[in-house]
């Protein structure tokens, strides 16, 4: 595994526990696909 590597999981990991945690605070049904599409298109940025 070379470093870009890495950090692509490390960030793939991070969002995943963003994402688990933003879905404990706010309530599922609120949350909307544009929302969880915006988010993840960040984190797939980095």
């Amino acid at each position: 595994m070379d470093y870009n590597a890495n950090i692509f999981y490390l960030c793939k990991y991070i969002s995943n526990q963003f994402l688990r945690f933003y879905a404990s605070v706010v309530d599922i049904n609120q949350l909307s696909f544009v929302n969880l599409n915006f988010i993840y298109d960040l984190f797939s940025k980095l």
